[in-house]
């Protein structure tokens, strides 16, 4: 039994090689020209450069008095489970979310005026650092849009601007990392820089709308309180909002602190034109193999209807 085991193996492989051997121009003209086309393909493809910004929270004694208000209330925020580590991921998660709504990206991109720079560019010129547009979506020399419908739709703009963002969480570092892709690394680096500031003065603005509320109700709520300690404690709480009034005033990074800032990309991102090739050709072996044995069923067929 062994024996004859071993000779079907035998004659199993060498029949395997023997097809493979007798169809090989089928496996190297197909492997051949997965190779050509994966290579026109990567080649053809516009260089995409990505620039990345590190970002931290800020400490709790510059976030806005949080961590004055934590020393008071501390007794109170123990019991209800809660410590400025799970503030620091709730700011981050909703981050998370923020940067990837549409309101807050429609907004950015209205503010910036950049619609043509993410809908309609295919490349950029590195000799003349200019922007290159598809002529069938934009004209830059009318500075008209040319597609079909004329301007993009705010939600087609939003779709094609998300392509363009990565946004790493690290929770226990309290930490973000933006990156921006763009065939331009200007715009790259620009624009991780821009998005980085409009959060910041997004919660920068909503802190002092916030601070704002809560001294006209603290405000209002003393000229009613009589009680001295109720006053004394409406007291405190009005200068800690005070104090988060006057740093959303002059601190410029409020939400995000930068740790390490974007630098201006020298090497491409993607494509990754190597390992492109190289997967067409492994790809091309494989499809002109399976050929190989199609052909020689079909050979093996015909040959039988005839007998």
């Amino acid at each position: 039994m062994t024996g004859y085991s071993e000779d079907t193996n035998v004659i199993s492989f060498s029949s395997l090689f023997g097809t493979l051997w007798r169809r090989k121009w089928v496996i190297v003209i197909v492997t051949l020209l997965s190779g050509v086309g994966a290579a026109y393909y990567a080649y053809t493809q516009p260089d995409v450069y990505r620039a990345e910004i590190m970002t931290v929270l800020p400490q709790e004694d510059s976030a806005g008095g949080l961590g004055a208000v934590g020393g008071q209330l501390g007794g109170l925020a123990s019991l209800a489970g809660i410590s400025m580590g799970d503030a620091g991921t709730m700011r981050l998660e909703q981050v998370e979310k923020l940067i990837r709504s549409r309101s807050f990206i429609q907004s950015f991109i209205e503010k910036h005026d950049i619609k043509k720079e993410i809908y309609a560019t295919e490349g950029w010129n590195k000799e003349t650092d200019e922007l290159i547009y598809n002529k069938e979506l934009y004209d830059p020399d009318t500075n008209t849009w040319t597609r079909p419908g004329g301007e993009p739709s705010s939600w087609m703009l939003f779709g094609r601007f998300l392509e363009l963002i990565n946004v790493e969480i690290f929770f226990k570092k309290n930490m973000l990392i933006l990156q921006m892709d763009h065939y331009s690394p200007y715009l790259a680096k620009r624009w991780a820089e821009l998005l980085v500031d409009e959060l910041n003065t997004f919660y920068r603005e909503k802190n002092q709308r916030e601070a704002r509320e809560s001294m006209e109700f603290l405000r209002e709520t003393l000229k009613e309180t009589e009680l001295v300690q109720v006053r004394d404690v409406f007291y405190d709480l009005l200068e800690e909002q005070t104090k988060k009034a006057m740093l959303t005033e002059v601190r410029q990074e409020y939400a995000f602190e930068t740790l390490a800032p974007a630098v201006l990309p020298e090497d491409k991102n993607h494509p990754k034109r190597p390992i492109i090739v190289a997967l067409g050709i492994i790809l091309g072996g494989i499809l002109g193999i399976i050929l190989a044995f199609i052909f020689e069923g079909a050979a093996w067929l015909q040959r039988n209807r005839q007998d």
